[in-house]
């Protein structure tokens, strides 16, 4: 995550913990408080990293991720489990719930990623919410 809002950053909490990178985000014990559905998310999450990972393998910073994630229980179980689901791209049907801290109410958040269309290194990810139901 190179760039964030303040809105964003209150609703990612420990992102900064995380080495702002949001797939290690999604395995710690912050985005398990704060996700709703929080199993069925991190396995979508798998899908697109085992889809990702194939695609980037050579890339070093793919693998240095994928280092991080191996040392990480959770992710090796999901990822090691059958039958292998895997994803390309971020295209979600239904959007991701995840508490307002001030609140605790689950909120939506529809989140895409796409490639830039000149560097396809470069993954650009936007999440659209209600400002107004979390602007407290």
């Amino acid at each position: 995550m190179l760039v964030g809002n303040r809105i964003f950053h209150r609703m990612v909490p420990g992102l900064a913990e995380a080495d702002n990178n949001l797939s290690l985000w999604m395995f710690s014990p912050a985005a398990r408080d704060s996700i709703d559905n929080w199993d069925s998310e991190i396995r979508h999450t798998v899908a697109i990293l085992r889809g990702t990972f194939g695609r980037y393998r050579d890339h070093p910073q793919a693998q240095s991720l994928f280092r991080k994630l191996r040392a990480i229980p959770e992710f090796c179980r999901l990822w090691d489990s059958t039958p292998l689901q895997v994803a390309y791209g971020c295209r979600r049907l239904a959007p991701i719930n995840l508490h307002a801290p001030c609140t605790n109410q689950p909120l939506s958040l529809s989140l895409e990623i796409s490639e830039d269309g000149e560097c396809p290194d470069i993954l650009i990810a936007y999440g659209l919410f209600d400002t107004r139901a979390i602007a407290c």
